[in-house]
């Protein structure tokens, strides 16, 4: 972040506000500044809650651990191809899948798969949030060529889309 731009406007503050009003005015300044770092910066857990279901928190025993650190989400679109390979632990690997334009479709009444183009977007019953942004994951039904298709496959951490023919 810019450090002038902050100068910048807290002369402009300092020239309108007697001095109470500045500190106050420079406080709260902070606070939101720190709340958009926090936001940012945060880092991502899979460790154990502080808190007990009783709300009763926890007695520390040792450190955090790296093991523990998550990674941000991924969210499949629709669009040009693009996956990624990411390192894990224990030197495996994970296909990362950040958007497609293909599905791999299974027709259960024949057995046959083959790979079709998707039209468009459905729904997304895992999420409103997703089902406005058309984000791809597992239960999303899409659009095909051939009918809807129901994905059931991990796209953000198997890097490829996989479905069924729905009826």
């Amino acid at each position: 972040i810019d450090k002038s731009y902050f100068y910048i406007y807290f002369t402009l503050i300092n020239h309108n506000l007697d001095n109470n009003k500045k500190i106050l005015k420079i406080s709260s300044i902070n606070r939101f500044i720190s709340k958009i770092l926090r936001m940012i910066i945060m880092a991502r857990t899979h460790a154990r809650s502080k808190r007990k279901y009783t709300s009763k928190k926890y007695k520390h025993f040792r450190k955090k651990r790296k093991r523990e650190l998550s990674r941000p989400t991924i969210n499949p679109v629709i669009g040009p191809e693009k996956r990624k390979k990411q390192r894990t632990l224990g030197g495996n690997f994970k296909l990362r899948l950040f958007s497609t334009q293909e599905i791999n479709v299974t027709d259960i009444s024949t057995n046959k798969t083959s790979r079709i183009r998707i039209l468009g977007f459905e729904s997304n019953a895992a999420s409103k949030d997703f089902n406005r942004r058309h984000v791809l994951t597992k239960g999303a039904i899409v659009e095909t060529e051939l009918g809807n298709v129901r994905v059931t496959s991990r796209p953000g951490q198997h890097g490829i889309l996989n479905g069924i023919l729905l009826g």
